[in-house]
Protein backbone atom coordinates (compact mmCIF):
# COMPACT_ATOMS: atom_id res chain seq x y z
CA UNK A 1 0.00 0.00 0.00
CA UNK A 2 1.04 3.75 -0.98
CA UNK A 3 1.24 5.52 2.38
CA UNK A 4 0.09 8.62 0.63
CA UNK A 5 -2.98 7.09 -0.53
CA UNK A 6 -3.86 5.38 3.29
CA UNK A 7 -7.25 6.95 4.32
CA UNK A 8 -6.67 9.25 7.39
CA UNK A 9 -8.02 7.91 10.74
CA UNK A 10 -8.42 11.68 11.53
CA UNK A 11 -11.40 11.61 9.63
CA UNK A 12 -14.65 9.88 10.23
CA UNK A 13 -14.23 8.90 6.60
CA UNK A 14 -11.09 7.66 6.37
CA UNK A 15 -11.73 5.67 9.69
CA UNK A 16 -14.72 4.05 7.27
CA UNK A 17 -12.61 3.56 4.76
CA UNK A 18 -10.71 1.21 6.54
CA UNK A 19 -13.37 -0.40 8.05
CA UNK A 20 -14.44 -1.28 4.57
CA UNK A 21 -11.12 -2.14 3.19
CA UNK A 22 -9.51 -4.01 6.06
CA UNK A 23 -12.50 -5.33 7.47
CA UNK A 24 -15.28 -6.10 4.93
CA UNK A 25 -13.13 -6.58 1.80
CA UNK A 26 -11.33 -9.39 3.12
CA UNK A 27 -14.62 -11.14 3.57
CA UNK A 28 -15.89 -10.35 -0.05
CA UNK A 29 -18.20 -7.61 0.72
CA UNK A 30 -18.37 -4.40 -1.08
CA UNK A 31 -20.04 -1.18 0.11
CA UNK A 32 -23.48 -0.83 -1.67
CA UNK A 33 -24.92 1.86 0.17
CA UNK A 34 -24.97 4.33 2.69
CA UNK A 35 -27.90 6.30 4.23
CA UNK A 36 -30.25 3.79 2.54
CA UNK A 37 -33.82 4.83 3.60
CA UNK A 38 -35.95 1.67 4.17
CA UNK A 39 -39.64 1.77 6.22
CA UNK A 40 -42.37 -0.47 7.75
CA UNK A 41 -45.52 1.13 7.56
CA UNK A 42 -47.25 -1.09 9.37
CA UNK A 43 -44.68 -0.77 12.63
CA UNK A 44 -44.53 2.92 11.62
CA UNK A 45 -40.74 2.91 11.52
CA UNK A 46 -39.00 4.70 9.06
CA UNK A 47 -34.77 4.42 9.18
CA UNK A 48 -31.65 5.11 7.55
CA UNK A 49 -28.97 2.41 7.70
CA UNK A 50 -25.62 4.71 7.57
CA UNK A 51 -23.76 1.75 5.51
CA UNK A 52 -24.90 -1.48 4.22
CA UNK A 53 -22.42 -4.23 2.24
CA UNK A 54 -22.86 -7.39 0.05
CA UNK A 55 -21.30 -10.13 0.21
CA UNK A 56 -20.97 -12.74 -2.67
CA UNK A 57 -23.74 -14.90 -1.71
CA UNK A 58 -26.37 -11.67 -1.68
CA UNK A 59 -26.61 -11.78 1.79
CA UNK A 60 -26.10 -8.18 4.00
CA UNK A 61 -24.06 -6.39 6.61
CA UNK A 62 -25.42 -3.56 8.04
CA UNK A 63 -23.00 -0.75 9.72
CA UNK A 64 -23.93 2.06 12.30
CA UNK A 65 -21.39 4.70 12.14
CA UNK A 66 -21.01 6.81 15.61
CA UNK A 67 -18.70 9.71 16.54
CA UNK A 68 -19.08 9.68 19.95
CA UNK A 69 -16.07 9.76 22.87
CA UNK A 70 -16.70 7.61 25.61
CA UNK A 71 -18.48 5.32 23.48
CA UNK A 72 -16.29 2.06 24.59
CA UNK A 73 -16.70 3.24 28.17
CA UNK A 74 -20.66 2.88 28.02
CA UNK A 75 -20.63 -0.14 26.20
CA UNK A 76 -21.68 -1.84 29.76
CA UNK A 77 -23.89 -1.21 32.53
CA UNK A 78 -25.84 -3.34 35.78
CA UNK A 79 -29.46 -1.45 34.86
CA UNK A 80 -31.64 -3.05 32.50
CA UNK A 81 -34.35 -2.14 30.00
CA UNK A 82 -37.57 -2.39 30.84
CA UNK A 83 -40.00 -5.17 29.92
CA UNK A 84 -40.44 -6.83 27.73
CA UNK A 85 -36.59 -6.78 27.08
CA UNK A 86 -35.19 -6.54 30.88
CA UNK A 87 -33.13 -9.23 29.78
CA UNK A 88 -31.11 -6.95 27.94
CA UNK A 89 -28.25 -4.57 29.44
CA UNK A 90 -29.70 -0.71 29.48
CA UNK A 91 -26.00 0.55 27.53
CA UNK A 92 -25.97 2.60 23.79
CA UNK A 93 -24.04 -0.64 22.67
CA UNK A 94 -27.16 -2.89 23.31
CA UNK A 95 -29.03 0.20 21.76
CA UNK A 96 -27.48 -0.21 18.95
CA UNK A 97 -27.68 -3.59 18.64
CA UNK A 98 -31.47 -3.11 18.74
CA UNK A 99 -31.47 -0.20 16.06
CA UNK A 100 -29.55 -2.35 13.41
CA UNK A 101 -31.59 -5.51 14.47
CA UNK A 102 -35.03 -3.52 13.61
CA UNK A 103 -33.28 -2.89 10.36
CA UNK A 104 -32.29 -6.38 9.58
CA UNK A 105 -35.88 -7.40 10.08
CA UNK A 106 -37.09 -4.62 8.21
CA UNK A 107 -34.93 -5.55 5.40
CA UNK A 108 -35.70 -9.44 5.67
CA UNK A 109 -39.59 -9.25 6.35
CA UNK A 110 -40.66 -6.53 4.17
CA UNK A 111 -37.60 -6.29 1.17
CA UNK A 112 -36.41 -10.51 1.42
CA UNK A 113 -32.78 -9.37 1.82
CA UNK A 114 -30.61 -12.23 4.13
CA UNK A 115 -28.76 -10.03 7.29
CA UNK A 116 -25.60 -11.85 7.84
CA UNK A 117 -24.06 -9.16 10.25
CA UNK A 118 -24.23 -6.07 12.20
CA UNK A 119 -21.44 -3.68 12.87
CA UNK A 120 -20.65 -0.53 15.15
CA UNK A 121 -17.88 1.60 14.02
CA UNK A 122 -17.03 4.43 16.18
CA UNK A 123 -14.55 7.22 13.96
CA UNK A 124 -14.00 9.19 16.87
CA UNK A 125 -10.38 10.26 16.39
CA UNK A 126 -10.01 9.35 20.31
CA UNK A 127 -12.21 6.46 20.65
CA UNK A 128 -12.04 4.41 17.50
CA UNK A 129 -13.38 1.11 17.78
CA UNK A 130 -15.27 -1.02 15.82
CA UNK A 131 -17.44 -4.37 17.03
CA UNK A 132 -19.77 -6.66 15.61
CA UNK A 133 -23.35 -6.41 17.16
CA UNK A 134 -25.16 -9.58 18.11
CA UNK A 135 -28.25 -9.67 15.76
CA UNK A 136 -31.18 -9.53 18.33
CA UNK A 137 -33.48 -11.18 16.31
CA UNK A 138 -36.42 -11.81 18.95
CA UNK A 139 -35.86 -8.89 20.67
CA UNK A 140 -36.36 -6.30 17.64
CA UNK A 141 -39.63 -8.79 16.61
CA UNK A 142 -41.05 -8.51 20.12
CA UNK A 143 -40.60 -3.84 19.01
CA UNK A 144 -42.04 -4.14 15.68
CA UNK A 145 -44.98 -6.10 16.57
CA UNK A 146 -45.43 -3.65 19.36
CA UNK A 147 -45.27 -1.02 16.99
CA UNK A 148 -47.63 -2.71 14.93
CA UNK A 149 -50.04 -3.36 17.84
CA UNK A 150 -50.43 0.02 19.02
CA UNK A 151 -49.65 2.53 16.12
CA UNK A 152 -52.92 2.36 13.90
CA UNK A 153 -51.63 3.04 10.57
CA UNK A 154 -54.00 4.20 7.69
CA UNK A 155 -52.81 4.11 4.07
CA UNK A 156 -53.54 7.98 2.66
CA UNK A 157 -55.51 8.44 0.02
CA UNK A 158 -54.44 11.25 -1.86
CA UNK A 159 -57.25 13.02 -3.59
CA UNK A 160 -57.33 13.17 -6.82
CA UNK A 161 -55.47 15.72 -9.33
CA UNK A 162 -58.53 18.32 -10.51
CA UNK A 163 -59.85 18.45 -13.63
CA UNK A 164 -58.18 20.61 -16.32
CA UNK A 165 -60.64 23.66 -17.41
CA UNK A 166 -62.93 23.27 -20.43
CA UNK A 167 -62.87 25.37 -23.32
Amino acid sequence: RDPSHEPSLATPEGVAARFVRDQLAPLGAELVATEWSIFDADASVVASIDAVARFADGSLALVDWKHTLGLGERSCSTRRLAPPLAHLPDCDVVRYALQLAIYAQILEQRYGFEVRCLALVNAHPDDLFFTDLPYLRNAAAVLLEHGRSTVPYTHLTLPTAPSAPSS
